[in-house]
C-alpha cells in the first residue's frame, strides 16, 4: 500500500508545465525522431491503494492475487489477506477497529485513510497539495464532499496516526474535504490483466496527464499495480512542446456519454478534435437497452442481458441507419464477453471477431484494449480449433500474431499475463 514515487521514474523525454487554462501537464521535451511507438515516459507505483468492493473476497487485499487461499480478519470480518505479510503490509490493525464498527463505510474514505497512512513527510504532503483542484465551484459535489469529510473524521477518531505526517489535520474538515476532492478527480482503477478494474490508486505523477478522446499515450498496469506510461502514436508527436494525453474515459462511446461522464467526475468539458467536430446522435431508447442489459448483467441475469444486447445487434442490422454504429460496437463487444461467461465459445468468437471492426475504428492503432481484444479472438479460435472447428474466419495463430504486434510493445518489460501467456505459447511475429 505505501510506496513513493522518484525522480527516475519519469522519462528525460517530457516535462511538467503549467498554464492557467489546463493547469499542470506534460508535454515533450525532446523532437519526434526520440520517441518511438511504445517509448516509456512514466513508471510509477501506487501511492496508497484500495481493492474494490466487488473484488474484496476474490483477490487478496493487498496484493491483489487471485485465484489463491484467503483468510478473512477475524476481528473486522471484512478484510482477505493471501498471508500475514500481506495483512501486516497493508497496515490494516490501524483500520481494523474502524471497518468492524462502521462495515459499510465508503472506498473514498476508505481510500482516504490510505493517503492519511502512506504521507509520511513534507515532500509528499506537497506533491499531494500540487494535486487539482483546489476548490469547487458545484453545489452538489461541495455538498456531499462535506458529509463524506464530516464521515472520515468520524470514521478515523480512533485510528493511530501517529505515523503519518498528516496526524493532526484528522480533525480539520477544510482540509479533509479538500483532500477528498483532489483524490475524487486523481483516482485511477487499477485493471488486471484483462484491463478490467479490480482497485483504486493514486498515482502522484501519472495525474499530471491531462485527457483527450485522442490520445498519444497509454496507461498499463502490471500485476504488482505498477503504472506505465508508453507512447501510442509518435506521428502526433511531430514538435516539441506537444501535450501528452490519456483518456480518462472509454473512448468506445459516444461523444455526449463521455462529455457527460467527464463533467459528472472530472468537471470539465473536452475540447479535443473528436468531440469538437462530432456529429454523433444519442439514441436515448438504445442507451436504456444497454442500461437494463448492463444491470441484469450486474445481477448475474447473463442470458437476459444477451437478449437485450442481441436485440441491439439485430435492429441494427436490420436498419443500419437506425442508430450509431458505436453502439453495435458497445453490444458486440458485451455478448462476446457474455458468451464466455456463458460458455459458448462459437457464438462469442463469432460475436468478437465482428467487434474487431469497431475496435479497430475507435481505439488508436496500438492500444492495450485492442490487443486483448485480439488475444481474446485468439484463445477462443484456438479452442475451437483443438475442437474440431477448422473453418474459422480468422486462425488462431493470425489473431495471436496481431495481438503480439500490439503488446510485444506495450509489455515487453513488465510482469504482465497477457503478454507472458504469449510467451508461453511461443507465440512470435513471423
Amino acid at each position: 500500500m505505501l510506496s513513493q514515487t522518484n525522480s527516475k521514474e519519469l522519462s528525460s523525454l517530457i516535462q511538467l508545465k503549467q498554464n492557467d487554462q489546463v493547469g499542470r501537464y506534460y508535454e515533450v521535451v525532446a523532437s519526434s525522431s526520440t520517441t518511438s511507438f511504445g517509448k516509456l515516459i512514466l513508471h510509477e507505483k501506487p501511492f496508497c491503494f484500495i481493492i474494490d468492493d466487488r473484488e474484496r473476497t476474490h483477490c487478496c487485499n493487498y496484493c491483489f492475487k487471485a485465484n489463491i487461499k484467503l483468510s478473512r480478519c477475524k476481528a473486522c470480518k471484512v478484510s482477505h489477506y493471501c498471508s500475514m505479510n500481506c495483512y501486516h503490509s497493508d497496515h490494516h490493525l490501524k483500520e481494523c477497529k474502524a471497518l468492524a464498527t462502521h462495515p459499510k463505510v465508503t472506498n473514498s474514505i476508505r481510500l482516504l485513510l490510505k493517503c492519511f497512512l502512506s504521507c509520511s513527510d513534507e515532500k509528499q504532503f506537497e506533491m499531494i497539495q500540487n494535486l487539482a483542484p483546489s476548490s469547487s465551484s458545484d453545489e452538489k459535489v461541495e455538498d456531499n464532499l462535506i458529509k463524506l469529510a464530516i464521515l472520515f473524521a468520524d470514521y478515523v477518531k480512533d485510528v493511530d496516526l501517529s505515523s503519518s505526517f498528516l496526524d493532526n489535520r484528522k480533525e480539520d474538515l477544510d482540509f479533509i474535504y479538500l483532500l477528498l476532492l483532489k483524490l475524487q478527480r486523481n483516482t485511477f482503477s487499477i485493471c488486471n490483466e484483462e484491463m478490467n478494474a479490480i482497485g483504486s490508486g493514486i498515482y502522484l505523477k501519472a495525474s499530471m496527464f491531462n485527457h483527450s478522446c485522442v490520445p498519444n499515450c497509454a496507461i498499463l498496469f502490471d500485476s504488482d499495480k505498477n503504472l506505465y506510461v508508453r507512447i501510442l502514436n509518435p506521428s502526433s508527436l511531430l514538435e516539441e512542446g506537444t501535450p501528452l494525453t490519456i483518456n480518462y474515459v472509454d473512448l468506445m462511446d459516444l461523444t455526449a456519454n463521455r462529455q457527460k461522464k467527464l463533467k459528472e467526475q472530472y468537471h470539465f468539458t473536452c475540447t479535443c478534435p473528436r468531440c469538437l467536430n462530432s456529429n454523433e446522435e444519442v439514441n436515448e431508447n438504445v442507451d436504456k437497452m444497454i442500461s437494463i442489459a448492463n444491470e441484469h448483467r450486474k445481477n448475474q441475469n447473463l442470458q437476459e442481458a444477451v437478449n437485450y444486447f442481441q436485440r441491439i445487434v439485430s435492429k441494427k442490422r436490420s436498419s443500419p441507419s437506425l442508430f450509431h454504429e458505436i453502439y453495435m460496437g458497445i453490444a458486440l463487444n458485451s455478448l462476446t464477453h457474455l458468451n464466455v461467461d456463458l460458455s459458448d465459445f462459437k457464438k462469442a468468437y463469432e460475436f468478437g471477431i465482428e467487434s474487431l471492426e469497431y475496435f479497430e475504428k475507435y481505439y488508436p492503432p496500438f492500444y492495450p484494449l485492442l490487443g486483448l481484444q485480439y488475444l481474446t479472438c485468439a484463445k477462443l479460435a484456438s479452442y475451437l480449433e483443438e475442437n474440431g472447428q477448422a473453418r474459422l474466419k480468422i486462425n488462431s495463430r493470425d489473431l495471436f500474431h496481431k495481438c503480439f504486434a500490439i503488446l510485444n510493445t506495450l509489455f515487453r518489460n513488465e510482469n504482465n499475463q497477457p503478454f507472458n501467456l504469449l510467451i508461453e505459447n511461443n507465440i512470435s511475429l513471423p
